[in-house]
């Protein structure tokens, strides 16, 4: 801390420069007051009116220091000056790099409040100013975005209202400045501004909310807030609501005024449109809009891709998960049969892209006999079929922004599809008038008291097969959506990993509502000190009441003595910073992933989408290869599990080349004479290898390895063997059958015989010999006095 002597002066005297300090100024007139003896410059009427502007003892900046009552750590470091003045500093914020804590003396600010008592500020001229409490202050930024400040210390006396950078640094904050404007960065997003004022001091822009001005983020007479429906309704937007409010139709929602939603705009924004068709048809079902839309993830039921059916008069949307687009054709006549039959009425119209999934003979000829007219887009003229592309744009809007809000992973999408197409449809829209979809296939208002906000946790009901007397009677889920043709809800089952339908729930909305804007807390931190000093003995205790209780037996129950502890502080000698310590190795590993070990693992992992593709085209070469073929499990006979291994395949930098997972079969399952009988398979000896290695260096010969893809799949099976369906890719419908193995499989205690006599029957009738001594090495002669000799070692061949 550095002090200097102050820059003030006394008043000027340069009006009497050269004149004789004898003479009297009984006769100098004052211009300002009109009296004499004195001039303008000392008089004192003049000194008056200027002293409620001016500083009372300095009009230059001086710095204050402040630090806290027990160990020193600077608080603020401010400026002051007469143009400014205080009373300006006391609505406002300004960052300070200096500051602790974030600190204010308005009480009336807190949302959240709890008195404490023990903590001091001490300012530069060692006056201390007291901690009075802590609590949660609410402030509306420069984007309408309100954000929450927690751990906020109330001051009595501070003249100014300081928000910590060093505070917002451990959250992960940067700082960046430039141009006179402070931006707080959390990744791409900026979630403060302060613009440089005149003393060189940085104010937040924006205002603080008060209790009562909370009602923007919360209603706190107990009705449904804007932003609660507007998740329910699958982020519809502002107008939307207000629609829907001003009709009645959604209980509780008085006046709409929707806050900045940051899912929306990173899931919404898109390109000017083009100018829409105003051709509409008269009736239900007359035209038909229908697009292909390709999801880069696999879904939970193993889809790929949605096909979406839009009426182009009420624009009711339909939404069908598919795993391949072979499938439309068959989703199609499924749909149509389900609304002919709903409407009574006949599709006249399909329009379509020039997909092959719509352009292929069964499509065409099954439209042709049903007397469906077909309209297909020119090539490369997506607009033409506007109404289904812009309602894959919606739908994949509505998804982003409900999997985001919801933290659920993008294996999901499916389900919140199936949840968008549900709200979309109760929905206002301006193609028809600003009326809903159901409103206009139904001629009925739709009902709103059964939407739920997707990802919220619900408390579904065992049934009693399910339980004993004394177990719970619920679990939690989370809410995925409405089942169709059912009257409940399709849910989610964390522990059991699976979708179940039920009607016996009870939700929990307001839970959905995450602390995403909380940019002052850490994860899992309190949200609230009771102390500001920084009390090991206290953390110790707060922690030790976090534990979960549990009955112990009491032996003794007379107090045990209290141990006293060493004060000396112990540090670890210096020849440990040798060696790697085994915190130190705790630590890194918690910073790998890893390779996960289960498909509960897998789906959980920040890897989902890359471990189920890599899942997906093992199963998919494995029905390519014909491995198996489902049928009913014969009486007497027992199908043995699989399980998933996953492995990370890396090159020589230790780069990343691919995502392996491998359907294995549990083979100590196997009964000898019953699912296998000969087992053995030669290995090439390790002489061998020597020995061809030596010729190749000796005669410069060509060396090459190879790796044969998924051997073993190659083996062809002479038992027969009953394995269950693969977990994770069960066959809907098909859930009583098993796999009746025809090809051998990783795991299988018979599949290196089957793949090596597979392979030996194959490379014999190629004209190669097979060495006496060694019968996993081949040769082959050719005319010109060439050779080629083939070492093979479970699935590698040099």
């Amino acid at each position: 801390m550095t002090r200097g002597r102050s820059t003030e002066r006394g008043p000027s005297r340069s009006h009497n420069h050269g004149r004789s300090k004898s003479r009297s100024r009984k006769n100098v007139k004052c211009y300002s007051c009109g009296k004499k003896g004195h001039v303008k410059s000392e008089c004192c009427h003049n000194k008056k009116k200027s002293g409620d502007n001016r500083a009372p003892e300095s009009s230059s900046s001086q710095g204050c220091v402040a630090s806290t009552s027990d160990d020193g750590e600077v608080l603020y470091n401010e400026g002051n000056t007469v143009a400014e003045g205080r009373k300006r500093f006391t609505d406002v914020w300004l960052l300070d790099s200096a500051a602790t804590w974030h600190m204010t003396s308005r009480r009336e600010w807190f949302h959240k409040y709890e008195p404490v008592s023990g903590g001091s500020v001490f300012m530069g001229n060692d006056h201390a100013l007291e901690i009075v409490g802590i609590g949660t202050i609410k402030i509306k930024m420069h984007d309408r975005t309100i954000r929450i400040i927690q751990k906020v210390r109330h001051v009595k006396g501070l003249k100014k209202n300081l928000l910590s950078l060093g505070q917002l640094d451990d959250l992960g904050c940067k700082t960046q400045i430039e141009n006179g404007i402070l931006k707080i960065v959390r990744g791409t997003l900026v979630v403060m501004k302060a613009e440089k004022i005149t003393s060189n001091l940085y104010m937040l822009k924006g205002e603080t909310l008060q209790e009562a001005d909370s009602c923007v983020a919360s209603n706190n007479h107990g009705e449904e807030s804007t932003i609660i429906w507007h998740r329910k309704l699958g982020h519809i937007s502002e107008r939307g609501l207000k629609i829907l409010s001003d009709q009645n139709l959604l209980p509780g929602l008085k006046s709409v005024s929707l806050p900045f939603c940051e899912h929306c705009v990173t899931s919404k924004q898109h390109r000017l449109k083009f100018s829409s068709s105003t051709a509409r048809s008269k009736c239900i079902l007359d035209l038909i809009h229908s697009d292909v839309w390709e999801s880069p993830d696999i879904s939970l039921g193993g889809a790929k891709y949605m096909v979406t059916f839009i009426d182009d008069y009420s624009r009711r949307c339909w939404v069908y998960p598919i795993k391949r687009k072979s499938d439309v054709f068959e989703v199609f006549k499924a749909f149509k049969a389900r609304v002919e039959l709903d409407s009574g009425k006949k599709i006249k119209c399909l329009r379509t892209d020039n997909g092959r999934e719509y352009t292929n003979g069964k499509f065409l000829a099954f439209c042709k006999q049903e007397g469906i007219e077909r309209q297909f887009t020119v090539t490369y003229t997506p607009q033409q079929n506007g109404v289904a592309e812009r309602m894959n744009r919606t739908l994949a809007e509505r998804i982003r922004a409900m999997l985001r809000t919801a933290s659920l992973s993008n294996s999901f999408w499916a389900e919140a599809a199936k949840t968008a197409c549900y709200v979309i449809n109760r929905s206002p829209s301006i193609a028809i008038e600003l009326k809903t979809p159901m409103e206009m296939w139904t001629g009925k208002p739709a009902d709103y008291s059964n939407l739920h906000s997707l990802g919220c946790p619900v408390y579904v009901m065992y049934n009693a097969q399910e339980r004993t007397k004394l177990d719970p009677k619920s679990r939690r889920c989370i809410f995925l959506g409405y089942a169709d043709g059912v009257k409940g809800y399709r849910l989610w089952d964390p522990t059991a990993h699976k979708v179940v339908i039920s009607r016996d729930v009870i939700f929990v909305e307001d839970q959905l509502q995450k602390e995403e804007d909380n940019i002052t807390s850490k994860e899992n931190s309190e949200t609230t000190d009771v102390q500001v000093e920084n009390n090991p003995e206290q953390e110790d205790s707060i922690s030790s009441e976090a534990e979960p209780e549990h009955e112990t037996q009491v032996t003794d129950e007379s107090e045990a003595p209290e141990v006293r502890r060493s004060t000396r502080e112990r540090r670890p000698p210096v020849w440990h910073s040798e060696y790697v310590t085994e915190s130190n190795v705790a630590y890194c590993l918690l910073t790998e992933d890893g390779e996960p070990l289960t498909l509960h693992e897998a789906r959980n992992s920040s890897d989902a989408s890359l471990w189920m593709t890599a899942m997906q085209e093992e199963i998919e070469a494995l029905y390519k290869n014909k491995t198996w073929e489902l049928v009913p499990l014969p009486h007497g006979r027992k199908a043995i599990g699989n399980r998933w291994i996953y492995k990370i395949k890396r090159d020589g930098n230790d780069q990343v080349e691919r995502y392996r997972a491998r359907l294995v079969v549990k083979g100590y399952a196997q009964k000898e004479g019953i699912d296998f009988n000969e087992i053995f398979s030669p290995v090439v000896r390790l002489t061998t290898v020597r020995v061809v290695l030596a010729m190749s260096a000796m005669f410069d010969l060509y060396l090459e390895q190879l790796d044969v893809k998924t051997a073993f799949l190659h083996g062809e099976l002479e038992e027969e063997i009953y394995m269950l369906q693969p977990e994770g890719f069960v066959k809907e419908g098909k859930e009583n059958l098993v796999c009746r193995l025809t090809k051998s499989l990783y795991g299988l205690k018979q599949a290196p015989r089957c793949w090596y006599k597979r392979f030996d029957s194959f490379i014999i009738s190629l004209g190669y010999n097979r060495l006496n001594s060694d019968h996993y090495t081949y040769y082959k002669r050719f005319s010109d006095g060439d050779f080629i000799i083939l070492l093979l070692y479970g699935t590698t061949c040099w």
